[in-house]
C-alpha cells in the first residue's frame, strides 16, 4: 500500500475486524497525555473493543478523534516484542522465535531494528513478560 492510498482509522478498523482481530483506538503521538500514541483514552476499552460492532467502531471516529493511531487487542493475538538496538541480535531472536512459533506475516517495525512479530491464537492467553534483559553493561543500551 503506498502513503497516499493509507486508509483513514475508521476504514481501518472497521477493515481489521472484519479480518477477525480487535482494534483498539490509540491516541495520536502528539497528544499531551502520558505515553502518546501508544496508549487508548477510551475508558474499559479492554471490554468496548473486544465486542465492538462495526457501528460502534465508526462512532469512535467521532468520540475520539484525537485517537488516530490504531492497535489491536490481544488475547487471541500475541506479539512477540523485540525491543532490541542491536540489529545482529533483533535477527538472531526473531530466528529464534520463528524457529519455535512458525513464520508469520504479522510484522511490525518500529523504531528499527525493533520489531514485533504477531500471532493468532486458537485459545486466548494472558499477557506474559519476562524482565527487561540486557545484553551488555552499558546503562545506556535501554533507556529507562
Amino acid at each position: 500500500m503506498t502513503a497516499h492510498a493509507l486508509p483513514n482509522p475508521t476504514e481501518l478498523r472497521l477493515a481489521l475486524r472484519s479480518r477477525g482481530f480487535h482494534p483498539v483506538p490509540i491516541s495520536r503521538p502528539t497528544m499531551n497525555v502520558n505515553s502518546a500514541g501508544k496508549r487508548p483514552i477510551m475508558p474499559a476499552w479492554e471490554r468496548r473493543c473486544l465486542d465492538a460492532s462495526p457501528e460502534e467502531i465508526t462512532r469512535w471516529g467521532t468520540l475520539y478523534p484525537e485517537s488516530t493511531n490504531t492497535g489491536l487487542l490481544c488475547g487471541h493475538l500475541a506479539g512477540v516484542d523485540i525491543d532490541v538496538l542491536q540489529p545482529a541480535l533483533t535477527d538472531a531472536i526473531a530466528e529464534g522465535a520463528r524457529r519455535i512459533l512458525g513464520p508469520t506475516p504479522l510484522e511490525r517495525i518500529g523504531r528499527g531494528p525493533k520489531l514485533l512479530l504477531g500471532y493468532r491464537l486458537a485459545v486466548p492467553a494472558e499477557k506474559i513478560q519476562t524482565a527487561a534483559l540486557h545484553f551488555t553493561d552499558d546503562p545506556q543500551e535501554k533507556p529507562t
